[in-house]
């Protein structure tokens, strides 16, 4: 069990109460994500990375523009963005899809993270 404040579960779990309750029975697969904006900084989160094994940072720390990426045994379970909101989109279909990314090409910036999603 997981506590999860944010809009966007409550609203996922109000989605799945109500399957539930007129008997659809659907599984909470949803992939957490969160953002807030902090001055100039837009921070923006998804999924859980928690036990995470391995880091990838994408982008210019320098500048002020990057996500890490964090994997488990190899598979994407999560990321975290700083200005970087295509980073982001893309991450959360990305760890729904359940992904195991070459790290080297995870940490390269010319390679194009969408060719990783399923057909």
């Amino acid at each position: 069990p997981v506590r999860l404040e944010s809009v966007q579960n409550a609203q996922d779990q109000a989605r799945i109460a109500a399957a539930t309750l007129t008997g659809k029975g659907l599984p909470y697969d949803a992939v957490p994500w969160f953002w807030s904006d902090q001055y100039d900084a837009k921070l923006q989160m998804a999924g859980l990375c928690a036990a995470q094994d391995e880091e990838v940072v994408r982008g210019s720390q320098e500048e002020g523009k990057f996500s890490v990426y964090y994997l488990r045994a190899g598979r994407l379970v999560a990321v975290h963005s700083i200005n970087r909101p295509a980073d982001h989109m893309l991450a959360r279909k990305l760890i729904a899809a359940r992904v195991e990314p070459d790290v080297e090409r995870l940490a390269d910036p010319g390679f194009d993270l969408k060719t990783l999603l399923p057909a």
